[in-house]
């Protein structure tokens, strides 16, 4: 997520109790070292599911408030088009929660931003990587894996290059591990990394975009996405 000093990023939302798993949304902008009368407009990109997905609001009087229903979370990227014909380009994840309200003018995970990272895994739970890979990306860590290789070094110099220059490694569990992905754990032991096991929480079957839902996935996803965040926020150490 992106934020600025400029200007504060506000969020709600609730469950809509006319539609089974849709919640009621809305984001808006709060003044911070800068006043919203220096705001011309506020463009909102959103999920490509979304008709008419780039929102542009130029009610000041609300905050540039934006509202919507809907059942998933997603990156929201957001420009704010100041009189002066500055742009701030920020990003927000939408989250649904009943009751729910937040004001962010600071990424809460800038502690982790630059932190690097190496997934494990097997072929077979290569769709849970990716979409790992894409929550890294957003706290603002460097993630790579076995699959960022290209031609030029042997691939086990790769790995194990990228292995030892890493500051964690995640294993995701696998059902069929290959040869391949127990090298790289033995390899991270070897060097003494710490290795967060996380089992793979995707119903891959289902997952056909990269929003991310509670219907993609099983039943104790948050759990085990919490277990994950409360090991990663050890890095901040």
């Amino acid at each position: 997520m992106k934020y600025s000093e400029e200007f504060k990023i506000g969020q709600s939302s609730e469950k809509d109790t006319t539609i089974k798993d849709y919640y009621g949304w809305a984001i808006w902008i709060e003044p911070n070292s800068n006043e919203l009368s220096e705001i011309a407009h506020v463009e909102y990109l959103l999920h490509p599911t979304f008709k008419n997905r780039l929102r542009t609001v130029e009610d000041e009087q609300t905050g540039f408030r934006l509202e919507s229903k809907g059942w998933g979370e997603f990156m929201i990227e957001i420009i704010i088009y100041k009189k002066n014909e500055e742009q701030l380009k920020l990003s927000h994840w939408l989250t649904l929660e009943d009751n729910y309200t937040t004001i962010e003018d600071t990424n809460e995970n800038s502690d982790l931003e630059g932190k690097k990272v190496y997934i494990s895994y097997s072929k077979i739970d290569s769709k849970m990587a990716t979409v790992l890979e894409d929550l890294l990306d957003d706290l603002g860590m460097e993630v790579t894996s076995g699959s960022h290789y290209q031609a030029g070094v042997p691939i086990e110099e790769y790995i194990e290059n990228a292995i030892s220059d890493a500051d964690l490694v995640i294993n995701v569990n696998s059902e069929r591990p290959t040869a391949w992905h127990q090298s790289e754990l033995s390899f991270a032991q070897e060097k003494s990394k710490e290795v967060i096991s996380i089992n793979n929480i995707l119903d891959t079957e289902k997952v056909k975009s990269s929003m991310s839902s509670k219907s993609l996935l099983d039943d104790d996803y948050m759990s085990k996405l919490k277990t994950l965040g409360n090991n990663l926020k050890n890095l901040k150490n």
